[in-house]
C-alpha cells in the first residue's frame, strides 16, 4: 500500500516533466494565442488599432503589387547608381526638391538591387506601417487609448487620398516618411510639453529633422507643433493667451525648431541653385483657381472616402482626381457640417480648422504655387499628390475638433475626485486648465 506522501511527490513530478516536455516542444515557443488573448482582454483597442494598419498595409501591398516605377524613378535612380555618396549627390535639387533623406535611400537600394519594384514596395510598406503606428501612438497621447480614437485612425490608414502618392514611388519616399515624422515629432513635443524632460525635446528635434531631411514641407512641422500646443495643450482662455504661455513655457523647443529651420532654410536656398525650377510670382487668377480647385477636387472629396473617380493619363501609370460633380457638392456640404457642428459643440473647436487650414495653405499649396503654377492650374489641382502630407494634420485636428485631451481629461477626474498620487502635468502646474 503506497503512503500519501509517496503518492503527492510522484504526481508533482509528473506535472513537471509534463510541463518540461511541452516547453521543450518544436512549435511551443511560436504559440502565439497568450499574446493575442492578453491584447484582446487587456488591450482591446490596442489589437483594433493594429488589425486596422495591418488592413492598410495588405491594402497598399496589393495596390503597389500592380505598379512599377514611372518617370522620376527611373531618373532618381540612374542618378543614385551613377553618384558617389556625397553632399554633392545628396543636395542636388533636380526639379526643384531638394531631399538628402530621400537620395540616401535612393542610393542604398540602387547598389541593393536597380529597378527591383519588390525591394522598393518593401520600403514603401515599411514606412507605412511605421507612420500607421505612430499615428496611434499621437492619438493615444492626446486622448487615451480609448475605442474613440480608432475613428480617426481609420480616416488616416484607409482614406484612399493618398494612393496616387503611394503609387509613384519617389512621390512615397517624400510624403510616407513625412507622414511619419509629423506623427512622431508631435507625440515627442507633447511629452516634452508634459514632463519638460530633456529626452523628449532631442527626439521632438530628431524627428523634425528627419522631416525636413525627407521633404521641403518639413519645414512646417515646427508651425504645427506650435499651433497645436497654443491651442490646445497651455489650459484656458484666448489663444492668444496660449501663444504667450507655450512661447515662455516652452522656449527651448521653440529656440531649438528654429536653429532647424533656419539651418535647412539655408541648406535649400543654396540647394536650389541647381534646380531646373526657380521660384516664380504666379499671377492672381491663377493661385485662385489653384487653390480653390485643389480644395474642391481633391482635398475636401479626399477627406470623406472620394475622390470616387480618377482621370488616368497616358501610359495609365498615374491618374488625377476626377469627382463628380454631386459628389463635390456632397464633401462640401459635409465639411461646412462637421465644422459648424464642432464649433457649437465645442468653443474651441475652431482652432482645430484653423490649424488645418494653415498647414494646407503653407504646405501645400505655397510650394506649388512658388514653384509650378506656370503649368496649367486646373490640372496641378487634380493631383492629390499635393494634399497626401495633409492626411495627418487632418485626422489630428478631427480629433481635437471633437475630444478634451488627456490632460485635460485627467484634470477633470482630479477635480471631481481629489488629486492623484502622480504630480500634475506642466500646464496643471501654471494653473493653465
Amino acid at each position: 500500500m503506497s503512503q500519501p506522501g509517496h503518492d503527492i511527490q510522484h504526481v508533482a513530478a509528473g506535472r513537471v516533466a509534463s510541463r518540461r516536455s511541452d516547453a521543450g516542444a518544436p512549435d511551443s515557443w511560436a504559440d502565439l494565442r497568450p499574446a493575442f488573448q492578453w491584447l484582446d482582454r487587456r488591450r482591446p483597442v490596442l489589437l483594433a488599432a493594429l488589425l486596422l494598419i495591418a488592413a492598410q498595409v495588405a491594402w497598399r501591398a496589393q495596390f503597389l503589387s500592380q505598379m512599377y516605377f514611372y518617370r522620376d524613378d527611373f531618373f532618381n535612380l540612374d542618378f543614385a547608381i551613377t553618384s558617389p555618396f556625397n553632399w554633392h549627390y545628396l543636395s542636388h535639387a533636380g526639379t526643384g526638391h531638394v531631399m538628402p533623406g530621400e537620395r540616401a535611400i535612393i542610393w542604398v537600394l540602387a547598389r541593393i538591387s536597380l529597378y527591383n519594384w519588390t525591394l522598393a514596395s518593401a520600403v514603401t510598406l515599411a514606412f507605412l506601417a511605421a507612420a500607421g503606428v505612430a499615428a496611434f501612438l499621437v492619438l493615444r497621447t492626446l486622448f487615451g487609448e480609448r475605442p474613440v480614437i480608432l475613428a480617426p485612425l481609420a480616416i488616416y490608414l484607409l482614406g484612399p487620398l493618398g494612393i496616387a502618392a503611394v503609387g509613384w514611388w519617389t512621390v512615397a519616399l517624400e510624403s510616407v516618411p513625412l507622414q511619419l515624422a509629423i506623427f512622431m515629432a508631435l507625440n515627442s513635443h507633447i511629452h516634452y510639453v508634459r514632463t519638460r524632460r530633456t529626452r523628449h525635446l532631442v527626439a521632438a528635434s530628431a524627428w523634425v529633422v528627419f522631416g525636413m531631411l525627407v521633404f521641403e514641407k518639413g519645414l512646417v512641422v515646427p508651425v504645427l507643433l506650435f499651433a497645436v500646443t497654443s491651442a490646445f495643450l497651455c489650459g484656458g482662455g484666448s489663444w492668444p493667451a496660449g501663444m504667450k504661455r507655450a512661447l515662455l513655457g516652452c522656449w527651448r523647443a521653440w529656440a531649438s525648431y528654429a536653429v532647424l529651420f533656419a539651418g535647412y532654410l539655408l541648406v535649400l536656398t543654396i540647394g536650389l541653385d541647381t534646380s531646373t525650377s526657380q521660384p516664380r510670382v504666379p499671377s492672381s487668377s491663377a493661385v485662385l483657381t489653384f487653390g480653390w480647385d485643389l480644395l474642391k477636387n481633391a482635398l475636401l472629396p479626399g477627406a470623406i472616402g472620394g475622390p470616387w473617380g480618377w482621370l488616368s493619363l497616358p501610359g495609365r501609370g498615374y491618374a488625377l482626381a476626377a469627382p463628380p460633380d454631386p459628389l463635390i457638392w456632397i464633401a462640401l456640404l459635409v465639411t461646412v457640417t462637421v465644422v459648424i457642428g464642432t464649433n457649437l459643440r465645442r468653443r474651441i473647436a475652431w482652432r482645430a480648422w484653423v490649424t488645418l487650414a494653415a498647414w494646407i495653405l503653407l504646405a501645400d499649396m505655397v510650394p506649388v504655387i512658388v514653384a509650378r503654377l506656370n503649368w496649367y492650374p486646373v490640372l496641378l489641382a487634380l493631383d492629390t499628390r499635393y494634399v497626401a502630407d495633409a492626411m495627418p494634420v487632418l485626422v489630428i485636428c478631427i480629433g481635437l475638433a471633437f475630444l478634451p485631451v488627456a490632460d485635460r481629461l485627467r484634470h477633470t477626474a482630479q477635480t471631481e475626485s481629489g488629486p492623484a498620487s502622480a504630480g500634475p502635468t506642466w500646464p496643471q502646474r501654471a494653473g493653465l486648465d
